[in-house]
C-alpha cells in the first residue's frame, strides 16, 4: 500500500505508486524446454511460479499455412498451460509466433493480400479464444518488408476490436533494439496508435563473439562512450530512439534475459571494459554453456555454479553504466544479476514505461539449486523492486543485497579501447560464500529518458 503525504511529494508518489500497480511483467515460457536432457535445466509448466509474472508468453506457436489459421497440433500443451490461470486469475497468457529462427515464410504467406490476412486474422481469433489465450505476441523478427508486417497487425487489430468476447484480446509485438527496416517514424506511429497494445524492445544481444573483438556488455542500461563502442548498444538510447519514432513510454517494454554472453579474452592481464577478445569463427562457438546447451552463452544459475567452482572469479559492477560481468581466466561473462535487474526495473517505473519483459522463465535459478538465493532470484528481485517503491517511491535502495565494503581505489589496466574516464573504487564482497571484488565506476547519474 502506498503512503499518504501531502503536497508535491504525495502527488509524485502517487504517481509512481499507480504506474507501479499497472507495470507489466512479461515472462516467456519456451515450449522445447521440457524436453531438455539436463535435470537442472529441464522446465516444464508445472515448474512455474504464477505470482512473479503479470503475462506469461508462451513460445512458439505455428501457422497453417495450408488453412490460414493457427495450428493446433500442440493444443494439449497450450491448455496445460492456460490452467496455470487457476492458480492466479489475474494471470493473463498470450501466444507468441514466430521466433529468433523463424525465417518468416508463414508470416509472409497470410498476409500477401488483405483477403489472406483477414482470414488468418478472423480464424485466429476464434483459436485463441477456444484454447483459453488472452492475446497474440508477433515474434516476426526477420522482415523482409514492411507492407506485409503492417497488413497483418492491422488485420489482426481489426479482428480483435470485433471479437465480441472479453476482455479483448492483446496484441504485442517484438522489436529489434538497433536500427532495422522498422525504424521509420511514419511505421512506428502507425504501428503503436492503430494496432497494438505494447511493444517489446529487445534491448539485450548487444555483443557477437562472431564480429566482436572487444568485451563489453550484452545489455548496459546506459550508453558506453568512446570510439570503440556503439552508443546505441544500451537500453536508454533504445527507449529514447524509438520514442523519438513515435512509440509512446506507456507502450513500451524492456527486454532482459538470464543467458549472459560468454567472450574469451586474448590476454588474461587485460580483463577490462573495452579488453580484447577473440573473434569467433562463423558458425563455431568457443564456449557453450554446460546445462542449457546455449552456444556463446551460460545461463544464470550456470554462472552461479561456475562462481563456486572457480574461486578465483571476479565480479565487476559497473556504476555508471548499470552492467556487471565476471572474470575468471580467460573468461568474460556479461550477464544479469539481482543488482542489473534492480536497477533496469526501477529506472523503468520512474520513467513511465509500460513493464519489463523476462526471457525466458528457465534462465532464472527456478529451482533455487544454483545460486543459493531461493527460487526465481531475478524474478523476485521485480516483485521486490516494486514493493520498495510503493512504499517509499523517493527513498528506494538499490545498493547490492550482498554485503559489501569498500578497502581501497585502484586504477585499472587499459587495453586498447577501453574507458578512461571513470575512476573506479574495489570493494570486496562476499558471493555465494565467495571472495569476488566488485568494482564499481564513479561520476553516476541519477538518468531518465532523454
Amino acid at each position: 500500500m502506498c503512503p499518504v503525504c501531502g503536497g508535491y511529494v504525495a502527488l509524485m508518489t502517487m504517481l509512481i505508486c499507480d504506474h507501479t500497480e499497472g507495470f507489466l511483467r512479461v515472462c516467456y515460457y519456451l515450449n522445447w524446454t521440457a524436453q531438455r536432457a539436463s535435470p537442472f535445466s529441464k522446465f516444464d509448466t508445472s515448474d512455474i511460479d504464477t505470482t512473479l509474472c503479470t503475462h506469461l508468453v508462451y513460445a512458439f506457436g505455428e501457422i497453417d499455412t495450408s488453412q490460414k489459421t493457427l495450428s493446433i497440433s500442440s493444443s494439449t500443451d497450450y491448455r496445460h498451460f492456460n490452467e496455470l490461470k487457476t492458480k492466479n486469475p489475474e494471470l493473463k497468457t498470450l501466444l507468441s509466433l514466430g521466433g529468433d529462427t523463424d525465417r518468416g515464410e508463414s508470416f509472409l504467406n497470410v498476409s500477401q493480400t488483405d483477403t489472406s490476412a483477414d482470414t488468418f486474422a478472423t480464424n485466429t481469433v476464434g483459436i485463441l479464444r477456444i484454447l483459453g489465450f488472452d492475446g497474440l505476441d508477433i515474434y516476426w523478427i526477420h522482415k523482409t518488408t514492411s507492407e506485409n508486417y503492417l497488413r497483418l497487425l492491422r488485420s489482426i487489430r481489426r479482428a480483435f476490436d470485433v471479437d465480441p468476447g472479453s476482455p479483448r484480446l492483446l496484441l504485442t509485438i517484438n522489436i529489434l533494439a538497433l536500427r532495422n527496416e522498422l525504424a521509420e517514424a511514419p511505421i512506428i506511429q502507425e504501428i503503436s496508435k492503430e494496432y497494438i497494445d505494447y511493444a517489446i524492445l529487445m534491448t539485450f544481444d548487444f555483443v557477437s563473439s562472431f564480429y566482436d573483438q572487444l568485451a563489453h556488455y550484452d545489455s548496459p542500461l546506459y550508453a558506453i562512450e568512446g570510439a570503440n563502442f556503439n552508443k546505441e548498444h544500451s537500453t536508454e538510447w533504445a527507449v529514447s530512439f524509438y520514442r523519438s519514432l513515435g512509440l509512446p513510454l506507456h507502450k513500451t517494454i524492456i527486454a532482459v534475459r538470464g543467458a549472459g554472453k560468454w567472450q574469451v579474452l586474448q590476454d588474461t592481464s587485460l580483463t577490462d571494459l573495452g579488453s580484447p577478445t577473440k573473434t569467433e569463427p562463423y558458425g563455431t562457438f568457443f564456449k557453450v554453456s554446460p546445462e542449457y546447451m546455449l552456444p556463446g552463452a551460460i545461463v544464470y544459475p550456470e554462472i552461479c555454479r561456475f562462481m563456486l567452482s572457480n574461486a578465483s572469479t571476479v565480479r565487476v559492477f559497473d556504476e555508471k553504466h548499470k552492467a556487471v560481468y565476471l572474470v575468471s581466466g580467460e573468461n568474460w561473462i556479461s550477464y544479469e544479476d539481482t543488482d542489473t535487474i534492480r536497477e533496469k526495473v526501477t529506472w523503468a517505473i520512474k520513467n513511465g514505461l509500460a513493464g519489463f519483459m523476462f526471457w525466458s522463465l528457465d534462465q532464472d535459478d527456478f529451482s533455487g539449486t544454483g545460486c543459493e538465493q531461493g527460487r526465481y532470484p531475478l524474478l523476485s528481485t521485480v516483485k521486490k523492486v516494486m514493493g520498495a517503491l510503493d512504499s517509499s517511491p523517493d527513498n528506494l535502495d538499490t545498493t547490492s543485497t550482498d554485503s559489501v565494503k569498500t578497502t581501497h581505489t585502484t586504477a585499472p589496466t587499459k587495453p586498447p579501447g577501453a574507458l578512461t574516464t571513470a575512476t573506479r573504487k574495489t570493494t570486496e564482497t562476499k558471493l555465494l560464500g565467495i571472495k569476488t571484488t566488485v568494482r564499481m565506476l564513479s561520476e553516476t547519474k541519477n538518468k531518465g529518458i532523454m
